[in-house]
């Protein structure tokens, strides 16, 4: 069974809410921009570790026009250094049409490199030996963002020149003014290429994505353009990218973004990820009707919006692990120990850290979802998270229902206070109350292991053992044995009864023959029993270190059943010590190996995972 991302999910629901939109039409002042199919639509999720979302045509090649205009921006800015190209190029939105002859004169330079007299100059900036050489860079500069080779569309680009009366006035008034080299007609060349290039929306939302990494490409890891620089071109898609509905669209969407009339959009969420969406129908401003619509949800929907909540990055994911890496604190009998060591990797722990947004439940989603053809519980540790943002939430209910879906059972561990009651509610409503919740990650651990050892048929249920078969009396012989039940007596305590509290004096350790016992910590102040640090059952002994010590009680020992046991005291292991000394020697050496065992399951649980990235 194919499993599905939430935010795959999302995205299809968005395209499928777009798609009947018939609204617009495309650009048919480019004679070969009015032949393409205007029902064309496709968008495409790119993340800043390469990981791509699509939907619907995000393969169809079209015209990259005026989105070219930011990552030409780049490479001029590389060239010539940020203080420089503003001298020759302002940045100030001008709030009028992308094709408007609007020029700065007192700067004497045009308003900002977004609309066609400030993109012109911007391609005559780009350095190169010749025109083949300042070509050469253009277009590997755009390939480079890519993460692949671009090519250009012949006919759209002739198209472009036969037809491009307006810009030709443009690049010669600005000649007139000294704003652009005297080889007009060389940088119109570039200019119209430049804006043929093919492109499609997944290679957009990568070109975006590379912006988002600060300027490394996701999937080849190239730095194709500095931090500083990167900085530079987000900040002027921010304010010009979309044209004269540019203060409108960082109002509605929030995002960082360039359109052009081929129908593509480009936004881009800093440090997380990229939106590249393609559909040829514009409205009167030139933009893309539904892709305008389609980033506009996305943003809201996913928590987007570059100024609404946290900017969190995507680094949520602490560790993730399998039972095989780590157990509950209850203690477990040799052979239910191995069924769980040997089926331990169908439970799955994932702990997470710090504030959840999109990109780091996008992170947590595409994990578990690689996850569930091999994982039967599926525990999701909270306990380092101290918010979990209202559109991450969304996603992560819909990750929830998946899982459910799947058959795989949910367990989630300390969920902030906050999202808490939105969640108990979800899961009464949606599941039956079957999504269960913890605590702590030992009390999420216990219940899961019991119903790993029912589905390989142990119960996790022991009626009682006889002494032999106690962790302390294994390679006792038979009259080892004799001579140590003489020398102990067998006790009975009720449910909740305490055996012993902090600070009591040491007068016996207890050979647990049948029920379970739990050692807690004192809960602070009122010293009473909190934290559980283990439980135990039959075959396991309790008291041991206070026994080989000396020492005063440092825990609280209490029946969580009715509990029968053999109490062992000082005197009686004085005598078992002289009547059989090499039993005596076995005895201590067992004592040894289960306090080594317990102290090194008493290490630090992080020592013993690992992240699954390494």
């Amino acid at each position: 069974m194919e499993h599905t991302s939430p935010v795959a999910a999302h995205l299809r629901a968005v395209y499928e809410h777009h798609l009947p939109n018939r609204s617009g039409v495309v650009a048919d002042y480019i004679p070969e921009l009015a032949k393409v199919e205007p029902d064309l639509f496709g968008i495409a999720i790119a993340l800043v570790d390469g990981h791509v979302y699509e939907v619907g045509d995000s393969r169809h090649e079209f015209t990259i026009q005026s989105v070219s205009k930011a990552f030409t921006f780049g490479l001029a800015l590389e060239d010539h250094g940020r203080s420089e190209l503003l001298r020759r190029v302002g940045v100030e939105p001008t709030g009028d049409p992308f094709n408007s002859i609007v020029l700065d004169e007192d700067g004497n330079r045009p308003p900002n490199p977004m609309v066609n007299a400030g993109a012109i100059a911007v391609t005559g900036l780009v350095m190169g030996a010749n025109a083949t050489d300042r070509w050469a860079r253009i277009l590997g500069n755009l390939s480079a963002f890519a993460g692949r080779p671009l090519s250009v569309d012949d006919a759209v680009a002739r198209s472009e020149e036969l037809t491009g009366h307006r810009n030709r006035a443009i690049a010669h008034l600005m000649r007139g003014f000294d704003m652009i080299r005297p080889e007009v007609d060389e940088v119109l060349d570039l200019y119209f290429r430049q804006c043929a290039v093919n492109v499609n929306a997944v290679d957009l939302a990568l070109m975006g994505a590379t912006l988002a990494a600060g300027g490394r490409q996701p999937r080849t890891g190239a730095e194709v353009i500095g931090s500083e620089e990167t900085a530079s071109v987000l900040s002027v898609m921010s304010s010009c990218g979309m044209y004269d509905w540019s203060g409108e669209w960082i109002y509605r969407v929030g995002l960082p973004a360039k359109s052009g009339v081929g129908g593509g959009i480009v936004a881009v969420l800093p440090g997380h990820a990229a939106i590249g969406v393609f559909s040829p129908r514009l409205d009167a401003k030139g933009n893309s009707v539904r892709g305008l619509l389609a980033c506009e949800q996305l943003s809201r929907e996913l928590g987007m919006h570059l100024f609404v909540g946290n900017r969190t990055s995507a680094t949520a994911l602490r560790s993730a692990y399998g039972r095989d890496a780590v157990s509950s604190s209850y203690h477990r009998l040799a052979d239910e120990e191995q069924a769980l060591r040997v089926h331990g990797s169908e439970i799955h722990i994932v702990e997470l850290q710090g504030a959840l947004a999109f990109g780091s439940i996008e992170l947590l989603s595409r994990l578990v979802v690689s996850l569930l053809s091999d994982t039967n519980e599926l525990l999701l540790d909270f306990g380092r998270v101290p918010e979990i943002e209202a559109e991450a939430e969304a996603l992560l209910l819909e990750l929830i229902d998946e899982c459910v879906s799947a058959g795989v059972a949910v367990g989630l561990v300390a969920v902030p206070a906050s999202a808490l009651f939105e969640l108990r509610a979800f899961s009464r409503a949606k599941h039956d109350g079957t999504v269960r919740f913890h605590d702590d990650l030992d009390a999420a651990l216990e219940p899961a292991e019991d119903r790993l050892l029912r589905r390989h048929g142990l119960d996790g249920e022991v009626d009682g053992v006889d002494l032999a078969a106690a962790s302390v009396c294994v390679s006792l012989d038979a009259d080892d044995l004799d001579v140590l039940r003489a020398v102990t007596r067998e006790r009975s305590f009720g449910r909740g009864e305490t055996l012993a509290r902090p600070g009591d004096p040491t007068t016996s350790a207890w050979i647990v023959l049948g029920g379970i016992i739990t050692i807690a910590a004192p809960d602070g102040p009122a010293n009473g029993p909190g934290r559980r640090l283990r439980s135990v059952g039959p075959g396991s002994i309790v008291g041991e270190m206070a026994l080989i010590s000396g020492a005063p009680r440092s825990a609280w020992i209490t029946a969580e059943t009715p509990v029968r046991v053999r109490e062992l005291d000082p005197q009686g292991l004085d005598e078992f010590t002289t009547l059989r000394p090499a039993g005596a020697a076995m005895l201590y050496r067992n004592l040894c190996g289960v306090v080594g065992g317990w102290l090194r399951d008493s290490s630090p649980i992080p020592s013993r995972r690992s992240h699954p990235n390494g």
